[in-house]
């Protein structure tokens, strides 16, 4: 297995992010966080990261942006694995123009591609959301909201268990949501881990991410059944986010595109 990497390089001094803070308000400050572990292929893994670029610079983005509050969001993208393992690929920017848009997309791309990114370790979502926690507490603004969006491909089958990081997270006023993507068939070790305590059966990946990660007002998890249908789930729950909206009860996954938590 490749050595496992941690980066926090990406992290703003304490003084300059309090500067920051106070000359910019934004509506969300968002952590777009991507799986890449070793059950994530290279072509999904790039589908993520161009799927994120993709997303950022899209017409519906900009246009969710410009009407918010403030006409500005905050964004970093993260790519995670391993507990303890993880990339920050693009640095919080504060995005406020279709320039801004595209300006970050073209970080994701020209940074995120490049050789030992892809297929690295276990499932650590736990550490997925404490690194993302860490991250929100260094945007370099002031949001209505703080908003974290985990892409996974399965159940946590490294590091803690990720209910005690989620809560720490909600502790802090941050809003998680989560986005399951397309999985090969899970081992068994990870069938166990998605075992349903209550009900004793195998959860679906959506159910899992909701039950386990999710949490916050207006959270939810959402599901991409297809590789085609990537871009277009990920685009409609990042406007959702940007826009801070919901009004749909919990549903059952498999009917419904959106779980939502009231």
């Amino acid at each position: 297995m490749p050595a496992l990497v941690v980066c926090t390089s990406f992290f703003i001094p304490a003084a300059s992010v309090r500067a920051q803070k106070a000359d910019t308000a934004v509506d969300v400050c968002l952590v777009l966080a991507a799986d890449i572990s070793a059950s994530i292929a290279n072509d999904t893994a790039h589908m993520q990261r161009e799927g994120h670029a993709q997303a950022l610079s899209h017409p519906d983005i900009v246009s969710a942006i410009a009407l918010t509050r403030t006409g500005r969001i905050a964004v970093t993208y993260v790519e995670w694995s391993s507990h303890r393992t993880a990339h920050t690929i693009l640095p919080w920017r504060v995005i406020e123009n279709a320039r801004g848009a595209r300006e970050a997309a073209d970080v994701i791309r020209d940074m995120g591609h490049r050789p030992g990114q892809d297929r690295l370790g276990l499932t650590s979502l736990s550490w997925a959301i404490s690194y993302a926690s860490q991250s929100l507490a260094q945007c370099p603004a002031t949001p209505d909201r703080a908003v974290i969006d985990i892409s996974a491909n399965g159940p946590n089958n490294d590091g803690p268990a990720p209910e005690a990081a989620r809560d720490h997270a909600l502790a802090m006023g941050h809003i998680i949501n989560a986005l399951a993507i397309p999985a090969p068939v899970l081992p068994p070790k990870d069938l166990a881990l998605s075992l349903d305590p209550n009900e004793g059966a195998w959860q679906h990946p959506t159910d899992y991410l909701y039950s386990h990660v999710t949490g916050g007002p207006n959270s939810f998890a959402t599901t991409v059944r297809t590789l085609d249908d990537y871009f277009p789930v990920l685009r409609r729950k990042i406007v959702t986010e940007i826009a801070g909206l919901s009004d749909n009860p919990l549903e059952h996954v498999q009917e419904v595109e959106l779980a939502w938590r009231p």
